[in-house]
């Protein structure tokens, strides 16, 4: 089987970040994973910061998905900051019926963010 990873963009330079952890309830995500991931720390109730191996351009897109076997609810992840080529972060807030709310153990969350890998503006910028 031969697979074709081809795809195109009007925006020159694009990396994909795949990353997730476990919901440790008022602590730090735990089993973090992924590639150009350097941590996620809790910053609050519901609130983490992701810090990236690398500094990036800038935040071109995202999804996140809460995968929770215990209580399968309305989340909703929110991204509050951007700082992506200052200090390689994002921070995010989870949320769960409108309000922010800690991941609970049994919880993942799952995420692709696709950054900017050069400051040259697209075409028709």
């Amino acid at each position: 089987m031969q697979l074709l990873n081809e795809q195109f963009s009007n925006e020159p330079s694009t990396v994909r970040v795949y990353g997730r952890g476990t919901g440790a309830a008022t602590s730090a995500l735990t089993s973090v994973k992924g590639k150009g991931i350097a941590s996620i720390a809790r910053t609050g109730v519901g609130t983490h910061t992701i810090t990236f191996s690398d500094r990036w351009q800038g935040l071109l897109n995202f999804t996140f998905t809460v995968l929770d076997a215990g209580t399968v609810d309305d989340w909703e992840v929110t991204p509050i900051e951007d700082a992506l080529l200052a200090s390689k972060t994002l921070k995010i807030v989870v949320f769960k019926g409108g309000t922010a709310t800690d991941l609970p153990v049994t919880a993942k969350l799952l995420f692709e963010v696709v950054v900017s890998n050069t400051s040259q503006k697209p075409a028709g910028f």
